[in-house]
């Protein structure tokens, strides 16, 4: 019986071929890689800033 198992992960572009070796090492035959970009702080999230305990919206 075969065992599969979904894993997503964000890596850094610099730490993808270390992450493709360890993979293949247990055993695993495929990987699909995409580009992704991101900006600032996630908008509609609670932030607490503990310094001022005070809440607000990023």
């Amino acid at each position: 019986m075969i065992t599969m198992k979904y894993i997503i992960a964000m890596i850094r572009p610099e730490k993808l071929d270390n992450v493709k070796k360890e993979i293949q090492k247990i055993g695993a035959h495929g990987l699909t890689v995409s580009s992704v970009s991101g900006y600032g702080a996630q908008g509609g999230h609670l932030n607490v800033d503990r310094a001022k305990t005070e809440k607000y919206e990023a």
